[in-house]
C-alpha cells in the first residue's frame, strides 16, 4: 500500500508539474482570452474522460478486487476494446450537440478544432485505463512507466512547436503523446492478454454498466460541478475572464491531483478491505488521509500568502483584475475540496452509487444558483465562492452518509 501510493504520488505529481507548466506556457504565450478557450475545451476533454472512467476505470477498480486471475484478465482484456465503443457513442453524442449549439449560434469554435478534441479525448482514455489495472495487478512502476512517456512526448512536441503555438494544437500534442503512452500500456499487458470475443466485450460491459449507470450521471454533474466556474464566467462575463480564474486556479491543482492520485489507490486499497470485511480499517484510513491532507493544505496556504503577490505577478502578464484575492478563495476551496473527496471514495468502496447518483445533482445545483447571484455581486471572486458555498454544504452531507453507510455494512457482516 506504502510502495503503490508513493509511485502514484510522484506519478500525479510528475503530471501535475507537466500540466502546471503547460499551463504557464500558454498564459506567457496567448491571449487570456484564448486561454479561457483553451480551459473550456480541458473541462470537456476532463468530462469525456470521466465519462469513460465512470462506465470503464471506476467499476473496474472495484470489481476486479473479488476476481480470480484468469478470469480478472479476460475482464479487463474485453474492457481494452469495450471502452472504444463507449467512447464512439460519446463521441457521436458530442458532434451531435456541438453541431446543434452552432446552429443556433452559442458556439463559437470550428469542426477542427472539436475533432481535435475528441482524438485527445480518444487518447486519454487509452492511457487512463491501465492505471486501475497496474495498480491492481499490482505492476505500479508501468504506470509510472506509461505517464512519463505521455509526458516526454507531450512536452517535445509542445516545445517543438514553441514559436507557432496556438490553443488548438495543444490537443492534437495530447492526442499524439496519449496515444503512445496508451500503445505503451498494450505491450505492457501482452502477456496477460486474451483476445474477447464480442459476447465477452459485451458481457463485461453489461456488468460494468450496473454499477456504471449510477456512476456516470454523477461524473456528468460532478464536471459540471468542478468546472461551473468556466461555464459560468464565459456565459455571463467572456472567455477572458474564465482565463483569469482558471489561471489563479493553477495554483491549487498540485493539491487537487495529488488527492485524485491518492484516490486512485484508495479505492482498490479499500476494496480489499470491504472484501475482508473491514470497514473500521477503512473508516479509520480516510479520517487520517482527511487530517494529513487538510494539513498540507494549511501550510500551502500560509506560504501562498506569503508569496501571493510574486505568484499572481509571475502567473499573469496581463492584469485585468487583482489576482491574489483569487488565489487565496482556491487555497480555501481546496481546503473543503479534501473533506468531501475521501468521503466519496468511502462511499464508492461501499458500492453505494446510488447515493452518489443523488448527491452531486444538489452540488451543481447549488453551485448554478450562488454562482448566478454571487457573479453578479462579486465578478470572477463570485464563481469561486459559489464553488467554495457548495463544497462546504456537500461534504457535510456526504461525510454523514459515508459514516451511516459504513455502520450499516458493519451490521450486515454480523
Amino acid at each position: 500500500m506504502v510502495s503503490k501510493s508513493l509511485i502514484s504520488m510522484t506519478d500525479q505529481g510528475a503530471l501535475s508539474v507537466t500540466n502546471f507548466l503547460v499551463n504557464i506556457i500558454l498564459l506567457k504565450t496567448i491571449s487570456i482570452a484564448d486561454y479561457g478557450r483553451y480551459s473550456f475545451f480541458y473541462s470537456i476533454l476532463m468530462l469525456l474522460a470521466a465519462m469513460s472512467s465512470a462506465l470503464i476505470n471506476l467499476p473496474m477498480n472495484v470489481l476486479i478486487a473479488g476476481k480470480k486471475t484468469s478470469s480478472g484478465n479476460q475482464y479487463i482484456s474485453a474492457l481494452l476494446f469495450g471502452q472504444v465503443f463507449v467512447f464512439l457513442v460519446f463521441a457521436v453524442l458530442g458532434f451531435a450537440v456541438a453541431l446543434l449549439m452552432q446552429f443556433f449560434g452559442h458556439f463559437d469554435y470550428g469542426l477542427w478544432s472539436i475533432t481535435v478534441l475528441f482524438l485527445a479525448g480518444l487518447g486519454t482514455i487509452l492511457r487512463e485505463f491501465f492505471k486501475p489495472v497496474f495498480f491492481n495487478r499490482p505492476r505500479p512502476e508501468y504506470v509510472l512507466l506509461i505517464d512519463l512517456t505521455f509526458i516526454f512526448v507531450y512536452l517535445l512536441a509542445l516545445f517543438i512547436s514553441l514559436q507557432n503555438l496556438n490553443w488548438v494544437s495543444v490537443y492534437g500534442f495530447r492526442f499524439i503523446a496519449s496515444t503512445t503512452a496508451g500503445a505503451l500500456g498494450i505491450y505492457f499487458w501482452r502477456s496477460r492478454f486474451s483476445s474477447p470475443s464480442f459476447k465477452e466485450i459485451f458481457s463485461s460491459l453489461k456488468e460494468n454498466f450496473e454499477h456504471g449507470r449510477w456512476i456516470l450521471p454523477n461524473v456528468i454533474v460532478s464536471n459540471l460541478a468542478n468546472y461551473s466556474f468556466v461555464y459560468l464566467l464565459i456565459y455571463l462575463l467572456g472567455e477572458a475572464e474564465a482565463g483569469v480564474a482558471s489561471g489563479a486556479r493553477l495554483v491549487v491543482m498540485p493539491l487537487i491531483l495529488c488527492l485524485d492520485s491518492w484516490a486512485k489507490v484508495a479505492v482498490p486499497h479499500g476494496s480489499k478491505l470491504r472484501e475482508k470485511k473491514q470497514v473500521s480499517e477503512l473508516g479509520k484510513m480516510l479520517f487520517k488521509t482527511s487530517g494529513v491532507f487538510m494539513l498540507g493544505i494549511i501550510l500551502y496556504g500560509c506560504f501562498t500568502y506569503l508569496f501571493a503577490d510574486d505568484i499572481s505577478g509571475f502567473l499573469f502578464d496581463e492584469q485585468p483584475l487583482n489576482q491574489t484575492g483569487l488565489i487565496y478563495l482556491w487555497v480555501i476551496y481546496a481546503f473543503f475540496f479534501v473533506l468531501r473527496k475521501n468521503a466519496t471514495v468511502g462511499l464508492m468502496v461501499l458500492k453505494s452509487f446510488k447515493l452518489l447518483f443523488y448527491l452531486n445533482p444538489i452540488s451543481v445545483f447549488s453551485t448554478l444558483f450562488f454562482g448566478f447571484i454571487f457573479i453578479n455581486s462579486f465578478g470572477v471572486a463570485g464563481s469561486i465562492l459559489a464553488m467554495i458555498a457548495a463544497e462546504i454544504g456537500l461534504g457535510i452531507i456526504t461525510w454523514v452518509l459515508f459514516i451511516k453507510e459504513k455502520r450499516k455494512f458493519a451490521f450486515n457482516k454480523q
